[in-house]
């Protein structure tokens, strides 16, 4: 789940493995505003998103980066600018790379965009709880769909060709570089606050907060902080979190309307537990 920046109070998500690369959109009542599908991409497991914003541009970025049995050659992020999430709409310009790990293939289910230090973190599943923390460098893929934007390719290959290796320029190809180490087991959702570099993510039964405090700390340094942990809500299944444009922590689970709760933030100056707003029955 990620938080529009075009459209404050609105939110988009996807399915899990078995659906086609289409995200929806919804209000933070749960109700159904819009949706958009990326043209001639492939969706092998989705399994989380991103919103950010730089200068005047809002983007959306979205990882098929599950691997339960962690024998995946590849992953691949699909980076494109947010539209509106009141419309449905066919994205036709969007940025594919292929991303793999210096240390073997590795599940994922957790992605947040860290706009101030310019990179994109990927933090690991495993039910021990000493998991890697990775990263992707972010201008340098902003500027490659800086360029898809300004020399658009004159025609797409057929969905059934992509995402193959071969297809894709050598630009476009990223191993991701080991940030930290995470003591912290079943990941499956993350954000960021732009505003303050804190880590917020997830497992099935509560979040936790890695402040980002002083702000220039380096990420290896936030994950080794202890966390400041709050329940979760009761919903079936949680692998969805994020911040809206207010501060306020999100989550989500599978159903129609999109049940979504927020998250209680505990005090930067009182780690232990938060508690949950529900919204929507």
């Amino acid at each position: 789940m990620a938080a529009s920046h075009r459209q404050p109070g609105h939110f988009w998500s996807h399915n899990d493995s078995g659906d086609t690369a289409r995200l929806f959109a919804f209000d933070s009542r749960g109700k159904a505003t819009g949706r958009c599908e990326l043209i001639a991409a492939t969706s092998l497991d989705w399994e989380d998103m991103a919103s950010f914003q730089l200068g005047d541009r809002k983007y959306l970025l979205v990882a098929d980066c599950g691997d339960n049995d962690c024998k995946r050659d590849a992953c691949f992020f699909y980076l494109f600018d947010e539209p509106d999430p009141t419309r449905a709409t066919k994205i036709k310009s969007y940025l594919t790379v292929q991303l793999t790990y210096p240390d073997g293939a590795r599940d994922c289910e957790a992605i947040a965009v860290d706009p101030s230090r310019g990179k994109i973190l990927m933090i690991a599943k495993s039910a021990i709880p000493y998991v890697n923390v990775y990263s992707v460098e972010l201008p340098d893929l902003v500027r490659r769909l800086e360029s898809l934007r300004s020399h658009p390719p004159a025609s797409l290959p057929a969905a059934a060709s992509l995402p193959a290796a071969a297809s894709l320029p050598v630009a476009d190809r990223v191993v991701a570089k080991i940030e930290g180490v995470l003591a912290l087991p079943m990941v499956s959702a993350a954000d960021i606050d732009p505003r303050t570099g804190d880590l917020w993510l997830a497992n099935y039964f509560q979040a936790f907060c890695f402040r980002c405090s002083p702000r220039d700390m380096s990420v290896a340094e936030q994950t080794k902080q202890v966390a400041e942990a709050s329940d979760l809500p009761r919903l079936r299944q949680i692998e969805a979190l994020c911040m809206d444009e207010n501060g306020e922590i999100w989550v989500t689970s599978e159903g129609t309307p999109t049940p979504l709760s927020r998250v209680a933030k505990p005090l930067p100056s009182s780690p232990g537990r938060g508690g949950v707003q529900p919204v929507v029955d």
